[in-house]
C-alpha cells in the first residue's frame, strides 16, 4: 500500500512587476489601483480548456499593468 505524500508548501503568494521588478504579496497587490477585471467569458474565448476564472488588472507603483488571476 503507498502512503500519500503531505501537501507540497509552495510559500506565500506574490505577484513580481516586469517591468521593475517590485513583489507584492496579497496585500501589497490588493492595495494597488484596480485597472479592471476581466470577467470568466471574456476570458475563456482566449483558452482552449474550461476557464472559470476571471484576470483581475492592477497598476504596478511603476505605471505598469500587472495581471493575476482572481477567485
Amino acid at each position: 500500500m503507498m502512503s500519500a505524500l503531505p501537501p507540497t508548501d509552495h510559500g506565500a503568494w506574490t505577484k513580481r512587476c516586469g517591468v521593475c521588478r517590485r513583489t507584492y504579496d496579497e496585500g501589497g497587490w490588493a492595495a494597488l489601483p484596480a485597472v479592471a477585471t476581466l470577467p470568466a467569458t471574456s476570458v475563456q474565448a482566449h483558452l482552449s480548456v474550461p476557464a472559470g476564472f476571471e484576470v483581475v488588472l492592477r497598476r504596478c507603483s511603476c505605471g505598469a499593468v500587472l495581471a493575476a488571476r482572481g477567485v
